[in-house]
């Protein structure tokens, strides 16, 4: 369920992301409805991916580091904020492994 801002992205029309990723949550209305946004940047401040789901739960934050790391090199540095942190903490654990 993961939407990525730049579609151009996708198609390889921008550079390499940084190798220091930042990821944050945040909880918007999404017409009508309130759901949970993660969102992965690099230390140039471009946008990697971004999810949104429904729930913030283990899941979910499976799904997005799955897809954020899926056919990319792992950086040596990704910094969560800290409402992220027991969730997708323990997730880039898992995942990277």
């Amino acid at each position: 369920m993961g939407a990525t801002l730049h579609p151009a992205r996708r198609r390889g029309g921008a550079t390499c992301p940084g190798d220091r990723w930042f990821v944050d949550e945040t909880y918007v209305r999404v017409a009508g409805a309130w759901r949970y946004v993660d969102r992965a940047v690099d230390q140039h401040r471009q946008v990697i991916d971004v999810s949104v789901s429904k729930r913030r739960n283990l899941a979910a934050a499976t799904r997005f580091f799955e897809a954020l790391l899926a056919g990319r090199e792992r950086p040596p540095e990704i910094t969560t904020d800290l409402a992220a942190v027991e969730s997708q903490g323990v997730v880039y654990d898992q995942v990277r492994a």
